[in-house]
């Protein structure tokens, strides 16, 4: 589950969902029934206060669930496998 603080974090995430889709911006905004110009904004960070009922359309078009949780159910995230590699590393050097 990707943890988001803020609406750019939101944003992003759409974007990344959109990407993976393999979907432009014109074809999201047409599933989603929002205008490109929105979308855009909302990817892109500009969407101070983003309309509620847009983002949950945007985030059914691309097949993503929202879900609230409090912070100990997110899981801590794991450090990629080279940092892992990396710090070991320089820890046995110590």
């Amino acid at each position: 589950m990707r943890k988001l603080n803020n609406v750019r974090e939101l944003g992003l995430a759409i974007r990344d969902a959109r990407r993976s889709a393999g979907l432009t911006q014109l074809q999201l905004s047409k599933q989603a029934n929002v205008s490109r110009r929105w979308l855009i904004a909302v990817e892109n960070g500009e969407a101070k206060a983003p309309d509620a009922t847009k983002i949950f359309d945007t985030l059914r078009a691309l097949n993503i669930s929202f879900g609230l949780g409090s912070p100990e159910e997110v899981p801590a995230p794991r450090p990629n496998q080279a940092a892992a590699d990396a710090l070991q590393i320089m820890d046995q050097q110590s």
